[in-house]
């Protein structure tokens, strides 16, 4: 089945209301185009800015498409004893995007910052959202090869355990062998220490599968 996929990338937002996270566990972002919702992970944020770096995916047939008008995004406090509240949201019309698009076969939209509509309708604080549509693409096979890839990643993070016991195992028999030798020997066993290793490794193939996984 072909239709279109847009990547949206979430960078950040500054001089939002009530940014400030006393009593709140950090600040995260509900994204919704059309009947596919996807939400960001928390961030507190530092100096009034407030940085997330996340790339958001949605995909629909090519009839989907046709009906989409715009991508609402809804600024979010998370609290530890009460329920969210809202900050301010974000709505960009797709349209132009999606036209432009279709007839080149794609576009791809440079980071660009958006006014936050606040609660009361007044507006304070900005967004900066990147864009990139793709049309024309066989999204059953994305689809596919996206949950390829998230079950991989997951193996990659079930097979840490096993490199962290290993791990102390050879750390305890290393100290047992360099007892006696001065603190810079130490310090290169624990820089080559498979746990190191181990997490390095995985941390190499997580970023080679989300590089993989829109190609």
């Amino acid at each position: 089945m072909k239709g279109g996929v847009l990547e949206v990338l979430l960078v950040n937002a500054e001089d939002l209301h009530h940014s400030h996270l006393m009593g709140s566990s950090g600040i995260y972002v509900v994204l919704r185009c059309g009947d596919q919702i996807q939400r960001s992970k928390l961030s507190k944020g530092n100096d009034g800015m407030i940085c997330w770096n996340e790339k958001f995916f949605f995909s629909f047939a090519t009839r989907e498409w046709n009906s989409l008008t715009r991508l609402r995004m809804k600024i979010m406090k998370s609290h530890a004893l009460s329920e969210d509240s809202p900050i301010g949201e974000t709505t960009i019309h797709l349209g132009g995007v999606l036209d432009e698009g279709n007839r080149r076969g794609g576009i791809d939209l440079n980071a660009a910052p958006y006014n936050v509509v606040l609660p009361d309708g007044a507006y304070q604080g900005q967004i900066k959202i990147g864009f990139k549509f793709t049309y024309d693409v066989r999204i059953d096979e994305l689809k596919e090869k996206s949950a390829k890839t998230s079950q991989k990643r997951r193996k990659l993070v079930e097979f840490l355990p096993f490199l962290a016991d290993r791990s102390a195992a050879d750390e305890e028999q290393n100290r047992g062998r360099s007892r006696g030798r001065r603190g810079e020997a130490q310090g290169d066993i624990r820089r080559s220490s498979p746990a190191c290793l181990g997490t390095a490794l995985v941390a190499e193939n997580s970023l080679l599968l989300e590089r993989q996984e829109f190609k």
